[in-house]
């Protein structure tokens, strides 16, 4: 720039100023405005106000979804923040760089979600009733095979089995129950 010649500051990509750019004149020692170097305040230089840059926020690319756990969300350019996996999820840590486009660039952790699988399995045999004729009535006798008396989906196999088998017939029901009942509870 010759002596008396404008030129023009502005900031670079990634940062913002309250101005758009500034004007700078190179002068001599005797002009009122500051030299942009103080060393150089009387010398023939530029002169005026040079922009205050600031870095801008990443606003493009931060990690989203439940799998992410992060600090990117006030990173600036030039800056670095880190990305993980989120609790319930296994995976790593990656390092996201805050570039002067403001995306956050670099590679996600691959999170997957941890399963945890629980198994509970139930093994009964139904009872198969058998009907006996005695003297003056019926006798039902019955055998629990691979079944516990403790788990009471057998006892209502039991007696479901023996209502069924006593449907239509001359024996109460209920009273059979009730003396089966007596017997298998001992």
């Amino acid at each position: 720039v010759s002596f008396g010649e404008n030129c023009y500051a502005y900031c670079p990509p990634g940062y913002v100023a309250a101005e758009l750019a500034a004007r700078l004149r190179c002068l001599g020692p005797s002009s009122s405005e500051p030299a942009v170097a103080p060393s150089q305040e009387n010398a023939v230089t530029l002169r005026g106000t040079v922009p205050q840059c600031v870095a801008s926020q990443c606003l493009y690319n931060l990690p989203w979804g439940e799998r992410y756990v992060h600090n990117c969300s006030a990173v600036v350019t030039g800056q670095h923040c880190l990305v993980s996996c989120a609790e319930g999820w296994f995976g790593g840590v990656e390092v996201l760089t805050c570039q002067a486009t403001g995306d956050l660039s670099g590679a996600y952790p691959a999170c997957r979600t941890i399963t945890q699988t629980t198994t509970r399995t139930m093994t009964w045999t139904q009872p198969e009733p058998q009907m006996l004729k005695g003297s003056g009535g019926y006798l039902v006798q019955w055998r629990q095979q691979n079944a516990s008396q403790e788990q009471p989906i057998v006892s209502l196999a039991v007696e479901q089995s023996l209502r069924d088998l006593l449907n239509g017939t001359a024996i109460d029901a209920d009273a059979a129950l009730v003396a089966a009942s007596v017997e298998l509870n001992g």
